[in-house]
């Protein structure tokens, strides 16, 4: 069984960390953690020290991070 979580950030993290329990819990549940690297109002992830510590354990629990929506916004691509 593989769980994947979208939109992982400093700002979402505490509305994930009670599932992310019970999903430990149960155990043999491959975790893929979609991390967005920021909301675009001027913070980053490497700003929270504790949200990093957080993912810091995730990967050593075996969790997958993966980095999502990074990049310029849609209207920036288009040169608008």
């Amino acid at each position: 069984m593989c769980l994947v979580l979208h939109g992982v950030s400093p700002a979402t993290w505490p509305l994930f960390r009670p599932l992310l329990r019970e999903v430990d819990v149960l155990g043999g549940i491959s975790t893929s953690l979609l991390v967005s690297p920021g909301s675009g109002e001027g913070d980053s992830l490497g700003d929270d020290a504790r949200f990093c510590a957080a993912m810091d354990g995730r990967l050593l629990r075996g969790d997958e991070l993966v980095m999502s929506g990074y990049g310029p916004s849609p209207g920036d691509a288009r040169g608008a």
